[in-house]
């Protein structure tokens, strides 16, 4: 059985890639220059193209729950202290009205509640572990400098 030559699809490249710009290129020449084929092509390998959406905040929302979960303890015991019988709902309506105050566009009271809950439980968790961490290396540090002398 023959087959027709006409019959077979040539070899297309893909139209969806961009065409290199002169800039582009005589940037890509650049960094070539600079630090060599090997390490340009190596690192064209590993970098992760950005996609759509918002860029990844890194630890940031970890680091800002904790010291909001730290405040918020700070202020349920200020109110413990003062004899109220609800400490941490008035810690919540205090972290309500420390970050929303006079704002007309404020968020509903039971939805940032149930929000701020769900944000400061976990973080609550976290900065427990990180306070029972730092407490064991503050007692094995003294050991170590005694040791030492």
């Amino acid at each position: 059985m023959r087959r027709d030559r006409q019959a077979e699809p040539e070899f297309q490249a893909k139209t969806d890639e961009p065409e290199w710009s002169e800039t582009d290129l005589k940037c890509l020449r650049r960094l070539v220059r600079k630090y060599g084929l090997h390490e340009v092509s190596h690192m064209a390998g590993e970098i992760v193209p950005i996609g759509p959406g918002r860029p990844s905040r890194g630890d940031l929302p970890y680091y800002e729950g904790m010291h909001l979960a730290d405040w918020i303890e700070e202020q349920r015991a200020e109110h413990k202290r003062l004899g109220n019988s609800a400490p941490l709902k008035r810690a919540l309506n205090d972290a309500y009205e420390m970050l929303h105050g006079d704002d007309p566009d404020r968020p509903d009271p039971e939805k940032f509640a149930t929000t701020l809950k769900r944000k400061f439980y976990p973080a609550r968790r976290d900065l427990h572990v990180l306070q029972r961490v730092a407490e064991e290396l503050n007692a094995i540090v003294p050991k170590q400098k005694q040791r030492e002398k």
